[in-house]
């Protein structure tokens, strides 16, 4: 499906998200949620803003753009590539996601013997054109871990970006346009206390 694999462009927003082959973990352990985001970080925050994410045991959800071109931190090789036309930003930005992908299986992998493929072959990235898809987006993401049974409160899960959002600590999310977004701190909370549709991110999940 073309929607799932929309091309990456400068200053677009994304709904970026995979699940585990055959539903099978992704995370075992805090220490394996930490490692995830540590190596999202290390591999995508020089090209990409956060808004909000969910981590649920055998999939993800991340709310993100591509900067702008000027914000964007390229080596000198992917410049010259994207310069002589050899290589595009999509190309870049899709190869930075798939070794992210390769780090996080490899140490998972070694750390519970597990032989098989970690992640599903392709993930997902739609295009986000409509502001209700991304308010939208931002509530089913929080909401997440208590439709999948993970936790009776979703406001207390630890692997989602709800409570970092509210407490701003330690965080590189985009907290400040989030909350603008939503009209201030209170909004955003009266909005995720409120029931809404169904949300189709038009995953399995």
């Amino acid at each position: 499906n073309k929607k799932h694999k929309a091309p990456f462009f400068y200053d677009s927003f994304y709904h970026v998200y995979n699940r585990s082959v055959d539903g099978q973990l992704l995370f075992y352990s805090a220490e394996n949620y930490n490692y995830f985001l540590k190596q999202f970080d290390l591999y995508l925050s020089d090209w990409v803003r956060v808004y909000s994410w969910s981590l649920i045991p055998n999939h993800f959800h991340f709310l993100l753009s591509i900067k702008s071109e000027k914000d964007c931190c390229f080596s000198e090789k992917e410049l010259t590539l994207i310069k002589v036309q050899y290589c595009t930003l999509n190309e870049i930005i899709s190869r930075r996601f798939k070794n992210f992908f390769i780090s996080y299986s490899l140490s998972l992998k070694n750390m519970y013997s597990i032989k098989t493929n970690v992640f599903a072959q392709k993930f997902k990235h739609i295009l986000i054109e409509d502001e209700s898809y991304f308010t939208k987006l931002v509530h089913y993401s929080h909401h997440n871990p208590a439709k999948h049974h993970i936790v009776n409160d979703w406001r207390n899960y630890n692997w989602s970006s709800y409570k970092r959002i509210l407490t701003d600590v330690n965080s590189r999310l985009e907290t400040r346009f989030l909350l603008d977004w939503f009209g201030g701190k209170d909004n955003f909370i009266k909005y995720h206390e409120m029931q809404h549709d169904l949300f189709d991110c038009q995953f399995y999940d």
